[in-house]
């Protein structure tokens, strides 16, 4: 992961795409961006709840949402539903269902395959990213979660995940990454 930070930025009006995971209280929530040209990944923000009284703060996540729109072209906005449908409605209504599209991310095949794409993005290079620390810090805290799933060569697939549920080391990061 560390070998693939480099200095770039991906232009204003570039079309990228959006990966968003979140939670309103209990863990952290990240939003972050692909540029889909060059695979560069950087994040528009990491919230810690710690950090803002214990809730995130969802009114500075809905602008540097709506500041991601007007900045770049989003061809994709795949966020993880189950704790912010009510604002993802409100996203989808702004820029639209076709672009703004819940991703699951409790569903083992598909997850498989998205966290396998990614790994082999990392691994051929592909992709790059900023370098953020606390970007970094979720991509390094995330462990290999072995499925029952096979692939089609009688593979185990796998995910990722916390150390344990409750650990303090967060992959929300990571999750948005994948998305």
């Amino acid at each position: 992961w560390n070998a693939l930070r480099k200095p770039h930025a991906c232009p204003d009006g570039g079309l990228i795409v959006l990966g968003f995971d979140g939670s309103k209280s209990g863990d952290d929530t990240a939003l972050i961006a692909t540029c889909v040209m060059c695979g560069y990944q950087f994040p528009l923000g990491i919230w810690d709840p710690r950090d803002y009284g214990g809730l995130i703060p969802v009114d500075q996540v809905n602008v540097i949402v709506d500041s991601a729109f007007s900045d770049f072209e989003v061809w994709r906005f795949y966020y993880d539903p189950p704790y912010w449908r009510d604002e993802a409605a409100a996203w989808a209504g702004r820029y639209g269902e076709d672009i703004v599209k819940p991703w699951p991310t409790n569903r083992n095949r598909p997850m498989a395959a998205a966290v396998q794409a990614f790994a082999t993005a990392i691994s051929d290079k592909s992709l790059s990213h900023s370098g953020d620390a606390a970007f970094t810090a979720h991509i390094g805290n995330a462990h290999k979660r072995a499925l029952l799933d096979r692939d089609d060569q009688g593979e185990h697939l796998w995910t990722i995940q916390k150390a344990s549920p409750d650990s303090a080391l967060k992959i929300a990061g990571a999750i948005a990454a994948v998305l």
